[in-house]
């Protein structure tokens, strides 16, 4: 892929017929990976497509991951989606089957994820 300039494309998210890709160094799509970006963490697929979801969960590799409304993955937070609240850790995964201390109170996190009220 080229700029507007001429220029290759590189190390860039670049949004090509609706969907998402991130170009490597060489200008080459990036497959089945997560990758860092100052916009947040994204996940790109097999095509190299990046999961842009309207917030929601995806799978990757049999563990879930909840995405935000511009496709990236939420770490480190605790969130409310669809009426029910989840703790997610500096990888993404969320609390399952845990016990997580928020300053003077413990939170328990079921088997489905869900924070236990």
């Amino acid at each position: 892929m080229f700029t507007d300039s001429g220029q290759l494309e590189r190390n860039d998210l670049v949004k090509v017929r609706g969907k998402y890709y991130y170009l490597d160094n060489d200008g080459h799509y990036l497959s089945n990976t997560w990758k860092n970006t100052f916009l947040g963490d994204y996940y790109l697929t097999s095509d190299g497509s990046a999961v842009t979801l309207s917030k929601g969960w995806y799978y990757i590799g049999g563990q879930a991951y909840l995405f935000d409304d511009t496709g990236s993955v939420y770490k480190d937070t605790k969130i409310t989606y669809k009426g029910r609240t989840y703790r997610f850790d500096q990888y993404g995964h969320y609390y399952k089957n845990k016990v997580y201390r928020e300053w003077e109170a413990n939170e328990f996190y079921g088997p489905d994820g869900a924070l236990v009220v």
